[in-house]
C-alpha cells in the first residue's frame, strides 16, 4: 500500500512527519517504509498554484495508491467547532471570475469560459466519488480562495453563493487534480478558526494540529 500524503506547510506536516520518523524507515527524505506499507510526504507550499504544480509533478514519476491531503481550514458552519475534524466531500474554486460593479460576483461557469459540466466538474463543483464510503468522519463542503476571507461583505457573498462549511487555500486544485489523474483521494481538515472578520486572537492552530494528526495517524494505521 501507497500512501501520497498531501501538505500546503510545514506547519501542519511537523507533527506527523515526527510521527513517521519515530515509527517508519526514512529510506530518503520524506519517503517512509513499513513492513509493505509505503508513505510520500508531499508539502505543496500554501495555494492552489502550487498545490497543482507539486503534486503533479509527483504523480508523473510515483503511483500511489490513494492520496490523503490534510491541513488546516475555517469554518462557516454553526456545527463545526475549532478542533474539529471533517471530510471534505465537495469543492469549489470560489474566486476565480469577474466583480461585476455594485451586481457583485460572475464565476467562470457564469462567463463560459469553463463548461460546468464538462469532466472533472460537476454542476461547477468537484466531488469526490468515494466520499460514501468514508463515513468516520462529518462531511463537509469546501470552497478554496486565494484570499483568506476577512470581510463580512465578502463573506456573506460566499455563504449566498455556496454554502460551504469550510474554506482553503488549496482544496479544489487538490481535488482537480485526483481527478484528472484517476487518483483515490481524501481531504481531511481540522478546524483552526471561524470564518470572521479577521483575528487571529480567536483562532486555535495548536488543538487543530492535535487533532488532524490524532486522525492523520489513525487513518494512516488503518490502510
Amino acid at each position: 500500500m501507497k500512501i501520497c500524503l498531501v501538505t500546503a506547510t510545514h506547519l501542519e506536516s511537523g507533527p506527523v512527519m515526527d510521527y513517521l520518523r519515530k515509527y517508519y524507515s526514512e529510506y530518503k527524505p520524506y519517503h517512509f517504509i513499513k513492513g509493505e506499507k509505503e508513505i510520500d510526504l508531499l508539502i505543496t507550499g500554501a495555494g492552489a498554484v502550487q498545490t497543482t504544480y507539486s503534486l503533479t509533478r509527483y504523480l508523473q514519476h510515483n503511483q500511489p495508491d490513494t492520496c490523503i491531503q490534510s491541513g488546516i481550514a475555517g469554518t462557516f458552519s454553526d456545527v463545526l467547532q475549532i478542533g474539529d475534524v471533517c471530510n471534505v466531500v465537495e469543492e469549489v474554486f470560489a474566486d476565480i471570475g469577474a466583480e461585476n460593479g455594485q451586481n457583485g460576483f460572475i464565476d467562470a461557469f457564469a462567463m463560459g469560459l469553463i463548461d460546468p459540466s464538462t469532466p472533472p466538474f460537476s454542476n461547477g463543483r468537484l466531488l469526490n466519488p468515494e466520499a460514501a464510503q468514508m463515513t468516520f468522519l462529518p462531511a463537509a463542503k469546501g470552497i478554496t480562495t486565494n484570499t483568506v476571507s476577512g470581510h463580512i461583505d465578502t463573506i456573506d457573498m460566499l455563504r449566498e453563493r455556496h454554502a460551504p462549511e469550510v474554506e482553503t487555500m488549496e482544496g479544489a486544485a487538490f481535488f482537480f487534480t485526483c481527478l484528472q489523474e484517476k487518483i483515490s483521494f481524501m481531504e481531511i481538515r481540522a478546524i483552526s478558526n471561524l470564518v470572521e472578520e479577521r483575528n487571529r486572537e480567536n483562532w486555535n492552530i495548536p488543538l487543530a494540529l492535535e487533532n488532524l494528526t490524532s486522525v492523520l495517524i489513525s487513518m494512516i494505521e488503518t490502510y
